[in-house]
């Protein structure tokens, strides 16, 4: 058996292009084609789109209104290789929205793959071409395509965490919000991908909110990441770990040195001595650490200035007024109490 590519050969096209998305069949052999797409906050597979031998079929009509849209090619013999972007489909014509719990509705679960259409793409031309042909067949055909005038794509990869909200706001003159996972900040930015209705979810959440994200990851940095969202929605699953990150929210200042305070929102850490600001870093709760050799749960706190070194703390106890925790950082194991500030 063949597999068939999509080959980005066909692209944005300068000037005169007619809008949409436009797939051609540069392969010997009369393909089905599928798409996968984000609709506000739903996602939406059609098809089926029969595309002959030589031919071209517009999938998307108008102006495009996202970057990143998904397809399945089908043919007699052949093999499909795939992105791992799943979707639903059935075997008749059909327009579906959701991508979960394809089996339950009596549809099939198919793996997609991604077209990046760039960031200012109002039309968009790929081909499909056969895996098997040769790398000077293709220069060919691509040398024949219209001039590029976009940045090159770049894929994103999929993912879905657990973790706190942090803020929205402004920086660098644009808009976004923040939240912290898996001990790095996350950013979610107006206008770069993420629909208006989960941008208004987002400024609907509070500092400490416990949340659980869904999207494709665009930039991962040494402590932050960029993202778009698809889904943004409370985290429903209230274990130790969520309980004790809800509960230690505020600010709590030292029983043993009074001049001393920790401010611990969202998953940044601030301290404070006499009321001067000294340092922020990033917090998180975990089961367990090195250190603390299976006891939990336990606060990572990620310096920010040497990012790859976490200190951990076990918390021996805590409450609505009380916070306890012993540093596993030094031989001696210092404890420490805090109580909790009331504004």
């Amino acid at each position: 058996m063949r597999q068939i590519t999509l080959a980005l050969c066909g692209v944005l096209w300068a000037t005169g292009a007619a809008a949409g998305l436009e797939i051609c069949n540069q392969t010997d052999q009369r393909h089905s084609v599928a798409i996968g797409y984000k609709d506000g906050d739903d996602w939406v597979s059609e098809g089926w789109w029969n595309i002959d031998a030589g031919a071209c079929r517009e999938v998307v009509k108008g102006d495009l209104k996202n970057r990143y849209y998904y397809y399945r090619a089908e043919a007699k013999g052949r093999n499909f290789d795939d992105g791992g972007y799943f979707f639903c489909t059935i075997d008749d014509e059909f327009t579906i929205r959701g991508a979960d719990d394809c089996a339950a509705r009596g549809q099939n679960r198919v793996p997609f793959a991604l077209i990046d259409t760039g960031t200012t793409a109002t039309s968009y031309s790929i081909s499909m071409i056969d895996a098997g042909k040769s790398e000077d067949a293709r220069a060919q055909e691509q040398a024949s395509a219209p001039a590029q005038n976009a940045e090159p794509a770049r894929e994103p990869e999929l993912f879905t965490v657990r973790g706190v909200f942090q803020e929205c706001g402004a920086s660098d003159d644009r808009g976004g919000c923040a939240f912290h996972a898996d001990g790095y900040k996350w950013y979610v930015w107006e206008g770069a991908g993420t629909p208006d209705g989960v941008m208004d979810q987002f400024y609907n959440l509070n500092t400490g909110d416990m949340i659980e994200v869904s999207g494709d990851m665009l930039e991962f940095n040494d402590t932050t990441v960029e993202v778009i969202a698809h889904q943004v929605y409370p985290d429903t699953i209230r274990d130790e770990i969520a309980n004790t990150t809800a509960g230690i929210q505020g600010r709590w200042v030292d029983v043993d040195d009074r001049s001393s305070e920790i401010q611990l929102y969202g998953g940044e850490w601030y301290d404070f001595l006499d009321g001067a600001y000294l340092g922020e870093s990033y917090w998180r709760v975990a089961n367990s650490c090195e250190e603390s050799r299976g006891s939990g749960p336990v606060i990572l706190r990620r310096s920010l200035e040497y990012p790859d070194t976490y200190d951990c703390y076990l918390i021996t106890g805590w409450d609505a007024i009380v916070l306890q925790v012993t540093y596993l950082g030094e031989a001696r194991q210092p404890s420490y109490t805090y109580e909790r500030v009331y504004n």
